[in-house]
C-alpha cells in the first residue's frame, strides 16, 4: 500500500493546488468536477480525494502519516499565508496553526461529503455548501476572539 499510497499522495500535491488562487463559487460544481487546472481532470482529481478520505482513517499506518504529514504542510503555509495578509495579527504562531489546521480538516472532511453528493441534488448541494461556508466562518469569527494565554493575562 505505501508503495501505491505515497505516489498518490506527492501527485495531489495539495501545497502546489494552494498558491493556485481559486474563486470562490456559489455552489459545489466545480469541486465536484475538479479544479480546471488540474492536467489529468476530473477522474484523476475524484480519485485522489476519495483515496484520501478513505486512508485518512483506514488502510496503512504510513498512508496515515504521510497524510498527516501533507495537512499539517498545507495548515503550516496556509498560517504563513495569512500571517502575510495580516488576517488575524496579534495571534501567535502556534495559535494561527491551529486555526489553519481547523480549516483544513474542516475542508477535507467537506470533500467527502461532496464527492457523495447524489448527481442533479441541486437543493441539498446548496444546503450543503451554505453549512460548509458556516463552519468556515464560525472558526474564524472565533479566531478574531481569541487570545492567547500570554495576551489574556
Amino acid at each position: 500500500m505505501y508503495v501505491l499510497g505515497v505516489p498518490v499522495l506527492q501527485e495531489l500535491r495539495l501545497r502546489q493546488q494552494r498558491r493556485q488562487p481559486v474563486p470562490i463559487q456559489a455552489d459545489l460544481h466545480p469541486f465536484r468536477r475538479g479544479p480546471p487546472h488540474h492536467e489529468r481532470g476530473r477522474g484523476s482529481f475524484l480519485y485522489l480525494f476519495r483515496f484520501i478520505a478513505g486512508e485518512r482513517v483506514g488502510g496503512s499506518r504510513t498512508i496515515r502519516v504521510v497524510i498527516r504529514s501533507e495537512e499539517r504542510h498545507f495548515a503550516s503555509e496556509m498560517a504563513q499565508d495569512q500571517r502575510a495578509l495580516g488576517t488575524l495579527p496579534g495571534l501567535s504562531s502556534t495559535t494561527l496553526q491551529m486555526i489553519c489546521g481547523l480549516v483544513v480538516t474542516t475542508m477535507l472532511n467537506a470533500a467527502s461529503d461532496i464527492l457523495d453528493l447524489p448527481k442533479r441534488q441541486p437543493k441539498q448541494e446548496q444546503k450543503m455548501f451554505e453549512n460548509f461556508v458556516r463552519q468556515l466562518r464560525l472558526i474564524f469569527l472565533g479566531a478574531k476572539r481569541w487570545r492567547d494565554e500570554k495576551s489574556a493575562r
